[in-house]
C-alpha cells in the first residue's frame, strides 16, 4: 500500500472515531445543562450579595441623615430655648432692679420728711429719685412691652388684695404712692406715717412680681425641656 493510500485511510480511521456531528453536539448540550446551575446558583447569590450591599448602603445613609436632620432640630431648638431664656432673665433682672431702685429712694425721700435723717440730705436725695423716675418713665413702653412678650398680659389684674399680677398693675402702684410723695414734695402734705403705710403695703406687691417672673422663667425652661424630649 501506497503512502497516500495510507494516510486517506487514517484519516476516515479518525473520522470514524470521532462518531457523527450530532453525537458531539449532544455531548456539549449535556456539559452545558450540567455546568448551568453551578453558574445559575453563583450568580443568583452575586445578585443577592450585591443588592444586600446596596441596600445597606442606602439604610446607613438613611438612618445618618435622620439622625443628622433629628440632630440639628434639637441643637436648633436648645440654642431657642436658651435664647428665650437669656432674653426672659434679662428683662427680669432690667424691670426688678428698676422697682428696687425706685421705691428705695422713695424711702430715702420719706426719711428726709419724716424727719429719720436731717434736711440737708433733702437736695441730694430729691435729685436721686428724679433719676430713677426718669428712668422708669422712659422705659416705660419698652419694659410693658417686654413683659408682656415674656410673661403675658399686660392687664392690671390683681393678685390677693392689692398687689397686681403684672407690670402694668406695679406701675399703677408706683402712681399711687408717687402722687403722695409729690405732696410732701410741693410742701402740701405733713403726714409721713400715711406715706410710711403706703410703701409697706406696696412694697410686698413688687416682691410678688419678682416671683411671679421668675415662675414664668421656670415654666419656659420646663416647657422647652419637654418639646426636646419628643
Amino acid at each position: 500500500m501506497s503512502e497516500s493510500d495510507e494516510t486517506v485511510s487514517a484519516t476516515v480511521t479518525k473520522a470514524h472515531d470521532a462518531g457523527p456531528p450530532s453525537n458531539n453536539l449532544s455531548k456539549l448540550m449535556s456539559i452545558a445543562k450540567t455546568a448551568w446551575p453551578i453558574w445559575h446558583d453563583f450568580f443568583e447569590k452575586l445578585i443577592l450579595l450585591i443588592i444586600g450591599f446596596v441596600f445597606t448602603i442606602w439604610l446607613g445613609n438613611h438612618i445618618a441623615e435622620t439622625y443628622r436632620r433629628d440632630s440639628a432640630r434639637k441643637e436648633a431648638m436648645l440654642a431657642a430655648m436658651r435664647s428665650d431664656l437669656a432674653q426672659a432673665m434679662e428683662t427680669f433682672q432690667s424691670i426688678s432692679q428698676l422697682m428696687d431702685k425706685r421705691i428705695f429712694r422713695m424711702r430715702r425721700l420719706h426719711d428726709v420728711y419724716s424727719g429719720a435723717v436731717g434736711k440737708e440730705f433733702l437736695e441730694q436725695r430729691l435729685k436721686d429719685y428724679r433719676e430713677v423716675f426718669m428712668d422708669w418713665n422712659d422705659n416705660l413702653n419698652r419694659n410693658l412691652a417686654l413683659y408682656s412678650f415674656h410673661f403675658g398680659t399686660t392687664s392690671a389684674s390683681s393678685v390677693g388684695r392689692h398687689c397686681s399680677e403684672n407690670l402694668a398693675g406695679v406701675h399703677d402702684g408706683f402712681t399711687k404712692v408717687h402722687r403722695m410723695l409729690q405732696r410732701f414734695i410741693d410742701g402740701n402734705s405733713d403726714d409721713a406715717t400715711k406715706l410710711r403705710d403706703a410703701l409697706d403695703s406696696f412694697n410686698p406687691c413688687i416682691f410678688l412680681l419678682d416671683q411671679l417672673m421668675l415662675q414664668k422663667i421656670k415654666e419656659m425652661r420646663v416647657n422647652h425641656l419637654k418639646q426636646l424630649a419628643e
